[in-house]
């Protein structure tokens, strides 16, 4: 019996045994290891489950020999009982049944995911190119020759009316020609724009991921998917490419969950984006002729904007994806190394991976699939409106950013540049409103008046008002740089010390006689009398009327006095040498012109320095003297200004420094606002004539900036009323007129264009008629 019990116990563990081997054969996964941070890893390297029993293909583990005394049956009966206690061991604690639940998943999942793959390698980060595809290339061709035919149809019947004489189909003519041009050239167009979107790709996960030898566009979508969990070496290490995807997520943190999530958050949308990017790309390319006949014949620019903005949008999502997916591989692959971001903080990139890919699916479907089905709700146009509306919109919160990093920074040009963009994005935000409502272009509109003499705008009940005179736009802050007055020069030492040293200098006392212009004449006579007598003690200058006497001037005085009838002012005393008078008193200068007399100026101010008052304030005196002073180790000239009771003096060798500074010292903000007239008006320079020759207010033309070809005016906040005075006073009595292309005068009289023999007198030239008719049209079915 016992032996029997012997044998029925050795059948069962052999069988337990076979059993157990085959099912963890079956669940057994090879984990990925999980590096820890900082710890720098050079390959990765799979560490097989120790409890798992060598497949086929597996090298079995070196066994030792037995010893001597030891029979093979027995070694053999001892192994089995090994692994039966293993076995035993991992039933009751439940890794048994796991590890073949885990198995089975992970064979579903990459059941699952394999035909996904095609997708992620052709269109997950590069677009396909189009002209290569063989169903693309024919329906265009099919639907270019439709095109086309309709584009040389509508060509020739234009060619014939203007032959005939009716120009206003000339420009109409054009544009047939040029969707003629495009139609042809669409599909190369596009599939160029696919190329350069791909080789952009290249270069971005080239920086991104560090590497210059990798291909991404001939990776499979396996590889990619991989590479995102491994990082590079997903794609570059050959011992990860005997792994599914599968296997190696479930032995990441979290195992069949993170495996899940990973299938329904990542895989998955990216799939239905990648299969819907290349659908868009294809279906596009197919009818891009449709719409290029249709937008010549249509007149409606909105649907070539609407096309380019879907087409472009569907291009860049592909960009969105590849530095969302270079980002992540590089972290993965610092990650592994013991390095980057997620090492340092201890958390695995696979979470933030994740994550990062929910919130570039939500980004996608903001950025590309909401406008994509607002395009297609709207299928001849591709909701161009809105995208030409909304373009717009983005140029006004553009110049608004502009005007106020202009305003702080103090540029003009960018206030002005940020002023004039928000005008034209406005118009271009009411042109895209226009769009999205109106059913008819208004060029067919405006030739189908000219046709008919007017008669279907009057069916329409189209009325024509004057534009409005004056708009604004908005508001600039400019700085006028100051300017420094500044007095004569003059000597500011001491009365005594400056007599001292003229004297010291062989100067000679003197008086200055300043003689009135109506008795200059009388005293030449008189001076050509009593010259011999005095000699070089009279000089005489007539042009300035300045009579000076040297030495004693008593008899002198006496003499002109006692022989002239007339009276003497504005006696002067001081001294004189060579033509150069210096009063004693004011300390002023004066040469009579000569160059002896400026030389000899030059000579006392190297004695004396001269110096020149500047007209300020006495606060602003001493503010100034006090900015000065803190910048002496910059500019030692500095030191030399003075200070006193009030008033600064400049020295005269450093006028032309202080000059430079003051412009800033003195400058003041300046509030600006721009003022738009009605556009594309004539009327400019006629406007500043007016202003020029009759305005009352003379300071308005000094502030005032006028720009005839963008028909507007910058003016000081303060002279905006002035302004608009002096536009009323133009306007007062002038009849605006506007002029065809063909020469014919139009005026308004009770909102209808009346033709006018000539322009009037006096008018207003408020430029192009056909302008201003396609502004009344739009106007009326807005």
């Amino acid at each position: 019996m016992k032996i029997k019990s012997i044998l029925y116990m050795l059948v069962i563990v052999l069988t337990l045994n076979f059993v157990s081997s085959n099912v963890v054969l079956a669940a057994a996964v090879a984990p990925v290891p999980n590096y820890p941070p900082n710890a720098p890893v050079a390959t990765p390297v799979v560490t097989p489950n120790p409890s798992v029993t060598p497949g086929p293909g597996v090298s079995e583990p070196i066994k030792e020999d037995n010893p001597w005394y030891m029979p093979e049956w027995v070694s053999a009966l001892m192994e089995d009982f090994q692994q039966m206690n293993q076995t035993f061991k991992d039933l009751m604690s439940g890794k048994l049944i796991h590890d073949a639940i885990e198995g089975l998943i992970v064979s579903w999942v990459d059941e699952m995911m394999s035909p996904l793959y095609g997708a992620f390698a052709k269109s997950y980060l590069f677009s396909p190119r189009v002209a290569e595809i063989s169903l693309v290339y024919s329906g265009w061709s099919i639907f270019s020759i439709i095109g086309l035919a309709a584009i040389l149809a509508g060509s020739l019947v234009l060619a014939w009316n203007v032959i005939h004489g009716k120009k206003d189909l000339k420009k109409m003519l054009q544009a047939f020609i040029v969707s003629f041009v495009a139609c042809l050239l669409s599909l190369t167009v596009l599939n160029f724009l696919n190329v350069l979107m791909n080789w952009i790709t290249q270069k971005f996960l080239s920086g991104i991921i560090g590497t210059t030898d990798i291909l991404y566009e001939g990776l499979k979508g396996d590889q990619i998917l991989k590479s995102l969990i491994l990082g590079a070496d997903g794609i570059t290490d050959a011992i990860y490419a005997s792994k599914t995807l599968g296997e190696i997520v479930v032995a990441t943190e979290g195992g069949i969950f993170t495996l899940l999530m990973f299938v329904t958050i990542v895989v998955v949308p990216l799939f239905f984006i990648s299969v819907l990017k290349v659908l868009v790309l294809m279906m596009m390319a197919i009818f891009v002729a449709i719409w290029i006949s249709y937008t010549a014949y249509s007149g409606k620019i909105e649907t070539l904007i609407g096309f380019i903005n879907i087409y472009i949008r569907t291009l860049l999502v592909g960009l969105i994806s590849a530095i969302q997916y270079g980002i992540f591989v590089r972290l993965q692959t610092d990650y592994g190394e013991g390095a980057g971001f997620s090492s340092e903080i201890g958390v695995s990139p696979l979470v933030f991976m994740i994550l990062s890919i929910l919130v570039t699916v939500i980004l996608i479907f903001v950025f590309w699939v909401r406008p994509l089905f607002r395009a297609i709700k709207r299928p001849m146009t591709l909701n161009g409106g809105a995208t030409i509306e909304k373009l717009g919109g983005m140029g006004e919160r553009t110049s608004t950013a502009m005007n106020s990093v202009g305003k702080r920074l103090g540029a003009d040009s960018l206030q002005k540049g940020s002023l004039s963009l928000k005008q034209k994005s406005s118009r271009i935000a009411e042109v895209g409103k226009r769009m999205q409502t109106q059913q008819k272009g208004t060029r067919r509109n405006r030739v189908a008046s000219k046709l008919t003499g007017g008669i279907s705008e009057s069916i329409q009940g189209v009325k024509y008002t004057e534009p409005e005179a004056l708009i604004s736009t908005g508001t600039m802050v400019s700085v006028d740089s100051g300017h420094l007055e500044l007095e004569d020069d003059r000597i500011i030492e001491s009365n005594q010390t400056v007599a001292k040293t003229l004297q010291k200098d062989k100067f000679e006392h003197s008086e200055v006689i300043n003689i009135k212009s109506s008795e200059r004449a009388d005293m030449s006579r008189l001076i050509k009398e009593i010259k011999p007598k005095y000699g070089e003690r009279i000089n005489w200058n007539a042009r300035e009327g300045k009579l000076t006497l040297k030495g004693d001037t008593g008899e002198i005085k006496e003499r002109i006095n006692g022989e002239m009838l007339f009276t003497t002012s504005d006696v002067q005393r001081g001294y004189y040498k060579n033509g150069l008078f210096i009063d004693t008193e004011t300390l002023k200068t004066h040469v009579d012109g000569s160059e002896a007399s400026k030389s000899e100026l030059k000579k006392v101010k190297t004695l004396l320095p001269t110096y020149r008052k500047a007209a300020l304030s006495a606060d602003v005196a001493k503010e100034a003297y006090k900015q000065l002073n803190q910048q002496v180790g910059k500019m030692p000239w500095v030191s030399k200004i003075r200070l006193d009771n009030g008033a600064l003096w400049i020295p005269e060798e450093h006028v032309t420094e202080a000059e430079e500074v003051f412009k800033q010292l003195l400058a003041k903000p300046v509030d600006l606002v721009r003022l738009d007239l009605p556009k594309g008006n004539r009327f400019m320079p006629a406007l500043e004539e007016h202003i020029k020759l009759k305005s009352k207010n003379k300071d308005l033309l000094a502030g005032l900036q006028i720009n005839s070809k963008d028909t507007y005016v910058i003016v000081k906040k303060d002279l905006e009323q002035a302004f608009k005075s002096a536009l009323e006073e133009f306007r007062d009595g002038r009849t605006p007129y506007w002029r065809t292309r063909e020469g014919n005068i139009k005026v308004i009289v009770d909102g209808e264009p009346v033709s006018y023999g000539q322009a009037p007198i006096p008018g207003m030239d408020m430029g192009s008629f056909e302008n201003f008719q396609a502004e009344m049209i739009n106007k009326h079915k807005s």
